[in-house]
C-alpha cells in the first residue's frame, strides 16, 4: 500500500467541502503523519466526493488503523480513513465503523500537486460501496459569500418579524427598482432573489448592513 507522509487535511461533515484557500484558523485542522492513498476511476471519485457512501467491510479493514495524526507532542490514529484520487483530483474521506463517510478534506495545493504526481505511477483499484445519501447541491458560492448569503437571510427576517417596515423598505429599495408598498410582498420577493441567486448587489446590501451595524456600536 502507498503512503503519504506529513500533510494537512480539514475535515468537514457539510454539503461542501472547502478549498484550501476558504481555511479558516478555527477549523478541524489536523496534521496527518502518514495516510494510505488509492487510485480510483474518475465516476467512482465524483461519489466519493459529491455523496455520502458507504464502504464494505473489506474495505475498511484494508485501511484499518493505518492512518496516523500528530496529536499533542504524540502519535494517534484514525480507524477508517484514506486519500483517494483519479490523477485529476484528490479527497481525503474518512469512515465511521459501519464504513459510513463521515468526513472529507481538499488538500493544500503543493500537497495535492506532489500527490497527483505520485498517483501518475499507480494503478486504479476498485472499492466496493454504495451510495446511500447524496450532498444537497451547491451553488459555488466562496465560503465568505455563504457567510454573507446566510447573514442578509438572517437580518431580513428579523427585520420582517418585528414589523419594520421600513427598514425593509429600505432594503428592498436598494436591489428593486419597482415600488411595491406590501411588506409580505416585499419579504417574500426579496428573500427569492437571495435564494435564486446571490450576487454582487445582495454583497453590496450586506456591506451596508454591516456599515450600519458597526456605527450603532461606536
Amino acid at each position: 500500500m502507498i503512503y503519504i507522509y506529513d500533510i494537512l487535511l480539514n475535515w468537514t461533515d457539510t454539503d461542501k467541502i472547502y478549498e484550501f484557500f476558504e481555511w479558516q484558523p478555527n477549523d478541524m485542522i489536523e496534521h496527518v503523519k502518514k495516510m494510505p492513498l488509492l487510485k480510483i476511476a474518475g465516476e467512482t471519485l465524483s461519489h466519493f466526493m459529491n455523496d455520502v457512501v458507504k464502504v464494505e467491510r473489506s474495505f475498511l479493514e484494508k485501511i484499518d488503523q493505518k492512518s496516523e495524526i500528530f496529536c499533542q507532542k504524540k502519535t494517534e490514529c484514525i480507524a477508517f480513513a484514506c486519500l483517494l484520487t483519479d490523477g485529476k483530483r484528490v479527497v481525503a474521506v474518512e469512515f465511521d465503523d459501519d464504513g459510513r463517510s463521515i468526513y472529507r478534506s481538499h488538500l493544500l495545493l503543493d500537497e495535492e500537486v506532489e500527490i497527483l504526481e505520485i498517483s501518475e505511477r499507480l494503478n486504479e483499484q476498485e472499492v466496493p460501496y454504495h451510495i446511500v445519501d447524496h450532498y444537497e447541491e451547491v451553488f459555488y458560492l466562496t465560503r465568505q459569500e455563504e457567510m454573507m448569503k446566510r447573514y442578509l437571510l438572517r437580518e431580513l427576517k428579523n427585520t420582517y418579524q418585528h414589523k419594520n417596515y421600513q427598514k425593509l423598505h429600505y432594503l428592498y429599495s436598494e436591489y428593486f427598482d419597482d415600488d411595491i408598498q406590501d411588506p409580505q410582498e416585499m419579504y417574500q420577493k426579496f428573500l427569492e432573489s437571495i435564494q435564486k441567486e446571490f450576487n454582487e448587489k445582495h454583497q453590496r446590501i450586506y456591506e451596508l448592513l454591516k456599515l450600519s451595524h458597526t456605527k450603532k456600536q461606536v
